[in-house]
């Protein structure tokens, strides 16, 4: 089994076995093997990937922090299946072309099952492009470019878009607020120009 479907295996395995594990347990059933056996504890590694060092490390802290304790609750509780849980950190700065050299780290560690990161929406976009073929799995907690959600079936995130984000903000400017003219200031970046243009859109 090649590297990119062993990994995908395994991640789909794990989820499933904590969706089951909690249905179980809300039922009242046992969560043991009905023969007594266990299931063979694997390590569960996992890539976190965020603007570590430099100008953007408070966000990089704080994503490394939650991650840190997400992995001492999990390892506390048992681990996952009975697996520990370890985290390997990836610095990208923020930066798209630090991203790609993290993802090609976390892709060469065949440990690895799944990757916590990119945070900005550039640095994403561009890990992406690595992540895909080799079918490692990346969630994003926080990148919000649109476009990002056809880059591929192994590419997720848990926020919201921008577009989501500035349309919900012009419906609530009009709706709830009444306002008929509005200024729009924002920061000339990738994230400000996006919601942005998606508020002005839904003006």
């Amino acid at each position: 089994m090649n590297t990119s479907i062993r990994r995908t295996a395994l991640a789909l395995s794990i989820v499933l076995t904590l969706v089951v594990g909690a249905v179980v347990a809300g039922c009242g059933g046992s969560s043991g093997a009905s023969d007594g056996a266990s299931p063979a504890a694997v390590p569960f590694k996992i890539g976190v990937a965020g603007p570590m060092t430099g100008q953007y490390a408070t966000y990089g802290a704080s994503h490394r922090a939650g991650a840190e304790l997400a992995m001492a609750e999990l390892n506390a509780a048992g681990g996952v299946n009975g697996g520990k849980v370890s985290l390997s950190i990836g610095d990208d700065l923020g930066d798209p072309q630090q991203a790609v050299l993290v993802a090609q780290k976390f892709i060469d560690d065949s440990d690895i099952v799944v990757v916590d990161g990119h945070q900005f929406s550039g640095a994403t976009i561009a890990a992406a492009g690595k992540y895909q073929p080799a079918g490692l799995p990346m969630i994003t907690p926080s990148a919000t470019q649109p476009d990002i959600t056809n880059l591929g079936d192994f590419i997720w995130r848990i926020c919201m878009t921008d577009a989501v984000q500035g349309k919900g903000l012009a419906d609530y400017s009009v709706q709830t607020l009444g306002l008929k003219n509005v200024a729009i200031m924002y920061d000339n970046s990738d994230y400000g120009r996006g919601l942005a243009d998606a508020y002005e859109a839904g003006i």
